[in-house]
């Protein structure tokens, strides 16, 4: 099977080392800048194996690639996209897929309305959807922490990667993660990741509001907005979608954000809350590319956003000031 991973960032690294690991031949395309780095091979720390956590794994022995005239010189099976969603729409995505000829795109683009944008210009039929359950992150986070430069990632317990289309396309694939150990399961659809990815996108918008301190999100008079904010979000993705609202939603509030966080202080192995800020700030346009949709969708479907326009302009000040 013969794969090419679109961007090797904290995501592309990770998928194209347990797709390597599975059997795949893996070929990276990447900006120029970022070749020779590539070509150098790479360090990653999977964080769920405890002699990982300060020792690296070394992955080489792949393919780096930088035009598009270098893409469609070959044939590929699968081109997995790891790259922001800001790519959709653009002149940039339309050369991509002109490139890659007729293989199958595995789209890991979750933010809301993601879908319909790219498929104004691939047919359903050769897209796969995948979610993205994992943590991954350009170690160290803090200088004092005892790990040379690599990518370190971490699989939340009992999760396993959603991935839905044509079952001749899927399977496939799932065979080669799940060959390399990476935790993964065919889904029914691609509407799963809608409520989820509401969450995060408010729950990440609220943070960066409250300055990235647990702390000051937690503070009583944020949590009513907090909990009214979620809760549009996810009025407004399930009226979209015709689903019902998750049997959760009438939980979300102070109790559930605080065990919520107590709960990844004792799980998640790294310093979750300097992880969020880093991570998040990097891809801001992308999270307020989402939450805008929330809103616009909102008047479109006659559902008001008041919190959600609020917590938008408060993370707005707080990014300017």
């Amino acid at each position: 099977m013969k794969i090419l991973v679109v961007g090797a960032g904290a995501v592309g690294q990770v998928y194209g080392y347990h797709l390597q690991r599975g059997g795949a031949d893996v070929t990276f395309f990447v900006r120029d800048k970022y070749v020779d780095e590539m070509k150098a091979g790479l360090d990653l720390y999977p964080l769920n194996q405890r002699e990982h956590r300060t020792v690296p794994v070394h992955m080489g022995g792949y393919g780096v690639i930088s035009q598009f005239a270098e893409v469609s010189a070959s044939t590929w099976d699968y081109v997995v996209m790891c790259t922001s969603s800001t790519v959709l729409g653009t002149p940039w995505m339309t050369d991509l897929l002109a490139a890659i000829g007729k293989a199958t795109l595995v789209s890991l683009f979750a933010g809301f309305g993601d879908g319909e944008e790219l498929l104004k210009v691939i047919s359903a039929d050769r897209v796969v959807w995948g979610l993205i359950t994992l943590i991954s992150f350009h170690a160290p986070l803090r200088a004092e922490d005892p790990m040379k430069p690599g990518m370190a990632y971490w699989f939340p317990p009992m999760t396993k990667a959603p991935f839905s289309g044509p079952p001749a396309l899927v399977k496939p694939l799932l065979e080669t993660f799940r060959r390399g150990g990476f935790g993964c399961r065919e889904a029914g659809g691609d509407k799963g990741s809608a409520v989820p990815g509401a969450l995060l996108s408010v729950f990440v918008l609220a943070l960066e509001a409250a300055g990235w301190k647990f702390r000051d999100f937690l503070a009583a008079e944020r949590i009513p907005v907090e909990r009214a904010a979620i809760r549009e979000a996810i009025e407004v993705v399930c009226r979209k979608e015709g689903m019902k609202p998750p049997w959760f939603v009438g939980m979300i509030g102070g109790a559930f954000f605080r065990m919520f966080l107590f709960l990844s202080r004792k799980i998640i192995p790294f310093d979750f809350e300097l992880y969020l800020q880093i991570h998040f700030t990097k891809v801001r346009a992308q999270m307020r590319t989402t939450v805008g949709r929330y809103v616009s969708d909102g008047v479109k479907l006659g559902i008001a956003t008041p919190h959600l326009v609020q917590l938008q302009s408060e993370a707005a000040a707080r990014a300017a000031g």
